[in-house]
């Protein structure tokens, strides 16, 4: 039934169009936008705004499931899902935004077992996809040019597996298969935070080389804090979830002052990211750019991880009002840059309306 099923889908939807149609596919950060509102969505939820967070996380659900569809639509017409590129390893690492967007919808919907756990295989299986197409990338470039290029974005790898051990965290409140969730968990935290430094490295060298130029202060910078922050916010998950299960003891206690570490060095590349932010407007005049998105992220996941971190702070010496304080206030600013960036991408679409994911061929393009 099932394959007979595949059959008609193919005939009628599929078929018709195939050969038929052309399209660049999405670009591969295009799940961005998916984190960067659902990111804010879950601020916005742990500072006690329910109806914000309520409409953020339907538009993040809504754009997840469009993307996803524009993806199949681009795969079975056109046989090529995301846009093709002159650099794979950008390409690879850029991708991995669709896994932290299934992740933080994911987180979206805590309070649904299923959602969570849909979501959560699939980022893993395309995680699992991802690290050897990305690997494989990597050594086609020369030795000695394995890190040209490098840009804020690429860190996109480290926050996506930062989320796997964020969502494997979050499942084990389900009671079921604890201690391989909390192993889960805690691997892809350590793993996160080392193709964090990997990556942070070459990043932070091209903009030190380039003595603060302007090309090289891409709005993806903020993700150097954004991946900090999402290593304190799944190791503030691993901690409060190892203690409630009981299952690991002695484990919260000695991680307890990591996820506050982690905080504070992404709290000091705040002053530094503003300042570069300042260096750039000050060369070039603001508008619309797809990576703005992974502003917004790093923005709200600041204001996430520092509400997070409440419950542990309290075992280490940091004042719980600091930190709510804090997300108080990183959220406002997080909202308040989702709203500038959205409507600088409904400006721009209305000038512009985007093309679609295929097109007939021998069509004049809009």
């Amino acid at each position: 039934m099932l394959r007979a099923a595949v059959g008609v889908v193919r005939r009628v939807i599929i078929e018709p169009w195939r050969g038929r149609v052309r399209g660049p596919g999405l670009p591969a950060d295009a799940f961005a936008v998916v984190m960067a509102t659902g990111i804010v969505s879950i601020a916005a939820r742990d500072t006690d705004h329910a109806v914000v967070s309520t409409v953020l996380a339907v538009t993040a659900s809504g754009a997840l499931g469009a993307l996803a569809l524009w993806s199949a639509i681009s795969v079975a017409t056109t046989g090529r899902a995301i846009a093709a590129g002159p650099d794979p390893l950008a390409r690879s690492l850029l991708l991995f935004s669709a896994v932290a967007a299934c992740d933080v919808v994911a987180a979206c919907s805590r309070s649904d077992d299923v959602v969570s756990v849909v979501l959560g295989a699939v980022a893993v299986v395309l995680w699992l996809v991802l690290v050897p197409r990305t690997l494989a990338a990597l050594r086609s470039r020369p030795r000695g040019a394995r890190a040209d290029g490098a840009r804020g974005g690429w860190l996109l790898a480290a926050v996506a597996t930062e989320s796997l051990a964020l969502t494997a965290a979050q499942l084990t409140g389900a009671g079921v298969l604890v201690p391989v969730l909390l192993g889960v968990a805690l691997a892809c935290w350590v793993l996160g935070l080392a193709v964090y430094l990997v990556i942070a490295v070459p990043v932070v060298r091209r903009v030190v080389a380039a003595r603060g130029g302007v090309e090289v202060l891409g709005p993806d910078l903020w993700v150097l804090m954004g991946g900090l922050a999402i290593a304190t916010l799944a190791g503030s998950g691993v901690v409060a979830a190892t203690r409630a299960s009981g299952a690991l003891p002695g484990l919260p206690e000695m991680l307890g002052p990591a996820p506050v570490g982690l905080w504070v060095l992404g709290t000091m590349w705040i002053p530094v990211l503003v300042a570069m932010e300042i260096r750039r407007r000050r060369r070039a005049a603001w508008h619309y750019e797809r990576a703005r998105w992974a502003t917004v992220f790093p923005l709200g996941m600041y204001s996430a991880a520092s509400s997070g971190l409440t419950s542990v702070g309290e075992t280490t010496g940091v004042l719980p009002s600091v930190l709510r304080d804090t997300g108080h206030v990183a959220f406002w600013v997080a909202l308040v840059s989702w709203c500038l960036v959205t409507t600088g991408f409904l400006r721009q679409s209305w000038r512009r309306p985007p093309s679609l994911p295929w097109r007939p061929v021998g069509s004049r393009p809009g």
